[in-house]
């Protein structure tokens, strides 16, 4: 398992999505990890291309987080997030 801590710029935007977000819907997000913190996860493929979480990273990059911890797994590995201090 590699970890790496990356600019959440760097993550590219997929041009393929088809899902596309209202800025309310990214301002309600954003609330959420102002509220919460950033407990949602983004997934990427392995050249940095935004798979899910196109929303989280735009409202992240909202409440001034410029930086995320990438996490090698293969594709049957879950991956469970802990978030201290709520």
């Amino acid at each position: 398992m590699v970890i790496e801590q990356v600019p959440l710029g760097s993550l590219q935007q997929d041009p393929n999505n088809l899902r596309h977000h209202t800025e309310r819907n990214v301002s309600m997000i954003a609330k959420s990890i102002a509220t919460v913190g950033p407990a949602r996860p983004i997934v990427t493929d392995e050249d940095g291309t935004i798979l899910a979480g196109n929303a989280t990273q735009q409202a992240a990059l909202q409440q001034g987080i410029s930086h995320g911890i990438v996490v090698d797994v293969d594709g049957e590995t879950i991956v469970a997030v802990r978030v201290t201090g709520l």
